[in-house]
């Protein structure tokens, strides 16, 4: 099976990245894995809800997914 991996920095831009994942109405999951990589630096307050945003929009896209 074939892969991608997706690698966001700031947190901005995850966000961002995050609305438009869940503007996406895709008709069934993509049969492909993708990883998303979060690379963090001292974001104990923001890492949490970056990984659960991050996860719930990936979801419904993909079969499957890994957060690291």
């Amino acid at each position: 099976m074939g892969g991608l991996a997706l690698i966001l920095t700031g947190s901005r831009f995850v966000h961002s990245w995050i609305r438009s994942l869940r503007r996406a109405t895709p008709t069934k999951p993509i049969k492909n894995a993708l990883s998303v990589v979060l690379p963090a630096y001292n974001e104990e307050g923001n890492i949490e809800r970056a990984v659960r945003s991050s996860a719930e929009a990936v979801a419904p896209l993909v079969d499957d997914f890994e957060i690291v």
